[in-house]
């Protein structure tokens, strides 16, 4: 499958439309009506913050730290192929979009997208000092794969870090507005999937999709 055109604007239901494997429910993350949104207090979006290093050292291989993103290797979660179909259309950038194309019905997978993609946007917002303290908490060998992958990126819209390996708090601002906006309005480009994702590795993900279900329509 052919990733989104970088330059083309999208609407979520637009893009989750375009995976063609089926839907698996046989998962605990699975959401059969995700709400419109979580309302959700100081305390608990300060309990989804995160600070820990994304990559470690599996011994066999080095890679994402399967304590903060189990999901991936789950064989009823990650395992899907429509999971990685979903992640090949942000070119491999986003897990957390794999995680929501198996993750609710079909046409409820926008939505669970964006409650849960709005919920990162209010961790982040709630306290803007999250993610420079996440990327003091990698660890050199996490930052420093970071920095690599930031370095294969050549559009400024797609780089995550500054030219030094920091977090731009200023830039990292304006675009925590931007994805407000764009989650409000349902019109997203390809770079805002990988925003997401960066800034979902400060929260976690698992106890989230929780909170997701327990607040589901009915």
């Amino acid at each position: 499958m052919t990733s989104l055109d970088a330059e083309a604007t999208f609407t979520l239901d637009a893009v989750f439309g375009r995976l063609g494997y089926p839907v698996r429910a046989d998962h605990d993350y699975f959401v059969d009506e995700p709400p419109a949104a979580l309302d959700l207090d100081a305390s608990s979006l300060r309990a989804l913050e995160v600070r820990a290093p994304f990559f470690v050292d599996h011994g066999w291989s080095f890679g994402p730290n399967s304590d903060l993103v189990p999901f991936v290797w789950d064989r009823s979660v990650g395992g899907q192929a429509r999971f990685s179909e979903g992640e090949a259309l942000t070119d491999y950038d986003s897990g957390l979009f794999g995680l929501c194309s198996v993750s609710a019905p079909a046409d409820e997978q926008a939505q669970l997208y964006r409650t849960v993609g709005r919920s990162i946007v209010d961790v982040h917002r709630a306290n803007r000092e999250l993610l420079g303290e996440w990327l003091e908490a990698q660890g050199s060998s996490s930052t420093d794969a970071f920095m690599y992958f930031d370095r294969e990126r050549f559009p400024a819209e797609e780089k995550l870090l500054a030219a030094d390996g920091s977090i731009d708090r200023a830039l990292w601002d304006t675009r925590l507005d931007e994805l407000t906006a764009c989650l409000s309005q349902d019109a997203f480009r390809k770079h805002h999937f990988r925003w997401i994702e960066f800034l979902a590795h400060a929260v976690d993900v698992p106890r989230l999709m929780g909170l997701v279900r327990g607040a589901q329509r009915s």
